[in-house]
């Protein structure tokens, strides 16, 4: 399952849009994404993957690692945070914001939805779960 603006990017590729045509036409739509979304987007629609995360759970398997956020705990532990969390506060910080959370909301705004609820929704659909809470039991059973 895919979220909302790569649903709306991989319509246009399955009419014959080129990434820049993607892009141009969705800022134009009021959507807001960056050209680099939109090719990763077309990158993997491209190779036949159902989404980009698809695409990057298989990326990150291909390179040795359980999950792409596996992957994300090693480039952290590499630069010498005790985590992807403390990597990521790290990094909203030096774009000016005080806590990750303020990073955060603005990032899911970034992203086209209303609020951090809003997004999560989204994530656990394009997993395959009806729900956030379904989402979450499921990680939890996992451990």
């Amino acid at each position: 399952m895919v979220g909302a603006i790569e649903e709306k990017a991989r319509k246009l590729f399955d009419e014959g849009k080129s990434p820049r045509e993607v892009f141009e036409i969705l800022s134009k739509r009021g959507v807001k994404t960056s050209m680099n979304t939109i090719r990763a987007y077309y990158k993997a629609w491209r190779r036949g993957f159902e989404s980009y995360y698809e695409f990057l759970k298989d990326w990150a398997k291909k390179n040795g690692f359980e999950s792409y956020y596996g992957y994300q705990e090693n480039i952290a532990m590499k630069r010498g945070f005790n985590g992807y969390y403390e990597y990521r506060m790290h990094l909203a910080q030096r774009q000016g914001f005080d806590n990750f959370s303020q990073y955060l909301r603005e990032w899911v705004k970034s992203k086209g939805f209303g609020s951090f609820q809003e997004y999560c929704e989204d994530l656990a659909k394009r997993r395959g779960f009806d729900s956030y809470s379904e989402y979450q039991k499921y990680l939890a059973d996992k451990k």
